[in-house]
């Protein structure tokens, strides 16, 4: 019971492949994924029950409702794309039971929402130093994407999917 931090260096493809896994608990769960240069995908088998999912380095994520732990009290599930060391694939169309807030991390990510209301944070000057190459594609709920006008110039992209959207271009200078 109470607050876990799980800090793991993963460099092997098949690491979670005979069945290992990480699993939070009561209060609120990060699970921190160094990664390096190698591509890792993780699904709802490996990881669940977290409220945060930092990634340093390159990561392809499947979010369902095993991986994010819902709120309770209707705050947001957080995915951190540290900067450095590759781009980000995170796909969150199977996520039924939590908001989740997509912080960009430097090079061009990929984010894909969930059923209810998320949270895109593309911003340069966010503190994680996103790339204006990203790209973020809403859900089923009102969504809103946070960027610097330089996702419009520079070959990144946003669609809010279904619902009320909201796009804010903020200057990052």
């Amino acid at each position: 019971a109470g607050d876990d931090r799980f800090s793991v260096w993963l460099t092997d493809q098949d690491a979670f492949k005979d069945g290992a896994w990480l699993a939070g608990g009561d209060g609120v769960d990060t699970a921190s994924i160094w990664t390096g240069a190698n591509q890792i995908r993780l699904d709802g088998r490996a990881l669940n029950g977290f409220e945060r999912i930092q990634f340093y380095g390159r990561a392809d994520l499947k979010l369902t409702d095993d991986v994010a732990a819902a709120d309770p009290a209707g705050g947001f599930f957080e995915i951190t794309r540290a900067p450095g060391g590759g781009s980000a694939r995170i796909d969150a169309a199977a996520e039924t039971d939590a908001r989740l807030k997509f912080y960009s991390g430097g090079s061009a990510d990929w984010f894909r929402g969930g059923a209810l209301g998320d949270v895109f944070d593309l911003r340069e000057d966010g503190g994680y130093g996103a790339s204006s190459a990203d790209t973020a594609i809403g859900g089923g709920g009102d969504d809103v994407v946070l960027a610097s006008h330089d996702l419009l110039i520079d070959g990144g992209s946003a669609d809010g999917g279904g619902g009320s959207d909201l796009l804010r271009l903020l200057d990052h200078g």
